[in-house]
């Protein structure tokens, strides 16, 4: 049995949540998550030392009674309407199975009266995590599509808004948001790493023109990802290829009544 306290994360804890969120992936997907390109540490110790600037982003520790080793991490948002998030929940191997990604959760909660809705997204094959949430009470919402396809050649450069802030954070984190816009069209897409192209949305990733005019600032691009609604599913996939499908799931807190419900 391992004793362990809840804490605020500090800086010098961020390398390693990295590679505890990491490892708590199929490493396949690893390049289509923020959590695994390069600079993620750097970009997590921002929001670390300057809580006031993401005020909607909770992120507590657990750490084990007597040596303060960092046993687990969950990174949570605050979303309004009393509804809350669960973005990761990561807990080192030595410790897995002593309730504490549980622990987290509630931690979050019991501090937050108000929230009457937990929501998480969970990878329809990651079996203990599924299995976890269905204990404590997760419902399925709805279903997403991971999909990706090369990044189509032959385009113009766009123009691209604040593209020297976008670059100072691509050089820092190694990702970043691109507002991109062409003669036809605009949308907002992200790097991952050096090759990943994230469109955020269907229109944008079945748009040659657009996909192609990125990929001539950024030569070294070769995939585009998008995660859209199951209602596109069969349009993606005969096209396109699926790399997996996630689950929204929703948990209406017990004992607690939503703002504008009869009591």
């Amino acid at each position: 049995m391992v004793d362990y306290v809840f804490g605020p994360v500090r800086a010098d804890d961020t390398k390693q949540i990295v590679d505890l969120v990491r490892s708590s992936f199929d490493e396949s997907r690893a390049p289509f998550l923020a959590y695994a390109q390069p600079g993620m540490a750097a970009h997590l110790a921002v929001a670390v030392t300057h809580p006031a600037a993401t005020p909607d982003r909770v992120l507590v520790s657990a750490r084990a009674v007597g040596d303060d080793r960092l046993l687990g991490f969950a990174d949570f948002r605050v979303l309004g309407d009393g509804v809350g998030f669960l973005s990761y929940v990561a807990v080192d191997e030595s410790a897995r199975g002593e309730g504490i990604a549980t622990a987290l959760i509630s931690e979050f909660l019991a501090a937050r009266p108000h929230i009457v809705t937990m929501k998480l997204d969970v990878f329809r094959d990651n079996e203990p995590a599924r299995r976890l949430y269905a204990r404590l009470g997760y419902e399925h919402e709805s279903t997403s599509a991971w999909a990706t396809r090369p990044v189509p050649s032959g385009g113009s450069e766009p123009q691209v808004a604040g593209l020297p802030n976008a670059l100072a954070a691509y050089s820092a984190y190694g990702f970043c948001e691109l507002a991109v816009a062409t003669a036809s069209t605009s949308a907002t897409v992200g790097l991952l790493g050096p090759s990943i192209l994230n469109a955020r949305s269907l229109t944008a990733f079945l748009d040659d023109d657009l996909l192609a005019g990125v990929a001539t600032m950024f030569p070294d691009l070769s995939t585009v990802f998008v995660s859209v609604p199951e209602a596109a599913l069969t349009e993606i996939t005969v096209h396109y290829r699926l790399e997996g499908l996630s689950d929204r799931m929703s948990l209406a807190v017990p004992g607690r009544t939503p703002r504008g419900s009869a009591s």
